[in-house]
């Protein structure tokens, strides 16, 4: 399958949403076509470059991403709000007129697990009371030991490189570790914040 890439210097997890304002013709032109074809594109996170000008350098990791609605802005930009759907790996780069990037891309399938490993249990048990304690919204999404490792990236927003990694991974045992780490520093930082 081929889709058009836009790199960024954030991480778009399954389930994630983005905002972005457009402005360059590459990324309005692809935008049209994923609302004329209801297709998506894959959002890749930047190693080298930037968002705009020359293609960037990136990770070959990403998720794919579906325009959920759109509005042309005052400042004359193209607003558009996407939502993560999967997770892909490139196989194949091309540069595309107006230096579009496009790649022939892989999907990752979900691994699962069962029974789900002690260090996903004890992040979760934790990941439920920081939603409690400090109040946070998070959207409905079906049961997945995965989906609840990605809000927890989003609702802290932690570095970009760390979101990669968990993005990257197929090890919910490793991935569950390494953010459980994450979430006891929020729940000292919060407590803290608290008792001031």
């Amino acid at each position: 399958m081929e889709i058009s890439l836009f790199p960024l210097s954030t991480v778009l997890l399954p389930g994630g949403s983005l905002s972005l304002q457009l402005f360059e013709p590459r990324y309005l032109e692809m935008a049209a076509h994923c609302l004329k074809t209801n297709s998506t594109f894959g959002v890749v996170l930047i190693k080298k470059g930037n968002e705009t000008g020359s293609p960037a350098n990136t990770f070959t990791t990403g998720t794919t991403a579906r325009i959920s609605e759109w509005d042309r802005l005052d400042n004359g930009m193209l607003g558009i709000q996407c939502t993560g759907e999967q997770i892909f790996s490139i196989q194949h780069r091309k540069t595309q007129k107006l230096n579009l990037q496009s790649a022939i891309i892989e999907f990752v399938e979900d691994v699962s697990f069962d029974p789900l490993p002690a260090s996903y249990l004890a992040f979760l048990e934790l990941w439920r009371r920081l939603q409690y304690t400090a109040d946070l919204f998070i959207p409905a999404q079906p049961l997945n030991a995965w989906n609840e490792l990605y809000r927890f990236c989003d609702a802290v927003n932690i570095p970009v490189n760390i979101k990669q990694n968990v993005l990257e991974s197929s090890d919910l045992e490793v991935t569950a570790d390494l953010l459980l780490g994450v979430a006891q520093k929020v729940d000292i930082s919060i407590n803290e914040k608290y008792q001031q």
